[in-house]
């Protein structure tokens, strides 16, 4: 007589549903969306990204291969990205409770976590400050970021892509993440502050389209992997 398989608890991830899940994200969703919101509201999100991303580091094992990552799916429960989501993961997994207790004196926001996250331990300490001593915005950061002497230019050359294709596809998603935060923050850094001539706007028409290029590019590359037997 076959041995009956056992069931999945309700911790497991492979037991929840996208449903379920979002019940379980509830308490730690931030509260609100605005931009420029006061430093109160900034508090906010960043407890509420921390909590869930530890909350996140329970529910998926680190070494979760990609087709059995909930990442996704808990994503889309969400309506957030898996580079989001993925994101508030690594950043409770970086930062240790004291450090998190600093960062909320500092005035950054999670858009700053995000370029933090992708440093040393010492070299994030170090940006941290700095962006905090100076009041950066997640652009002046960015900059800061790549002008650093360390760093190494990668103009031309081509990116390494991992051989495993879940991480590939992952820092696929990541790397797609980076530059739409860069859209967002570059339109952000615009609106209200110069006057759209024609020029601008066909600069804006093109790119715009080209995004929407990359955009179908990506999804045709799902719709291909999704296919495989």
């Amino acid at each position: 007589m076959a041995k009956k398989k056992p069931t999945p608890t309700s911790a497991e991830p492979a037991s929840l549903t996208p449903q379920q899940f979002r019940q379980i994200a509830e308490p730690f969703l931030p509260t609100t969306k605005s931009r420029g919101a006061s430093d109160a509201e900034r508090i906010v999100k960043l407890k509420a990204s921390y909590q869930l991303g530890k909350r996140l580091i329970d529910l998926v094992p680190k070494n979760s291969s990609y087709g059995e990552n909930p990442i996704g799916r808990f994503a889309e429960a969400l309506g957030y990205s898996n580079g989001r989501l993925s994101l508030m993961r690594r950043f409770a997994a970086k930062y240790t409770k004291p450090e998190f207790d600093e960062l909320l004196k500092t005035g950054l926001t999670f858009g700053h976590v995000g370029l933090l996250l992708s440093l040393s331990d010492s070299q994030r300490a170090k940006f941290q400050s700095e962006a905090a001593k100076r009041n950066w915005t997640v652009a002046d950061l960015q900059l800061a970021l790549q002008q650093r002497p360390d760093i190494v230019k990668r103009g031309g050359q081509t990116m390494k892509i991992a051989d495993d294709p879940g991480i590939a596809l992952r820092q696929l998603v990541a790397e797609g993440e980076t530059w739409k935060h860069r859209c967002e923050k570059t339109a952000d850094q615009i609106a209200g502050k110069v006057k759209i001539s024609s020029k601008l706007r066909e600069q804006i028409q093109e790119t715009a389209a080209e995004l929407q290029a990359v955009a179908k590019a990506v999804q045709g590359v799902a719709k291909r992997l999704a296919g495989l037997k």
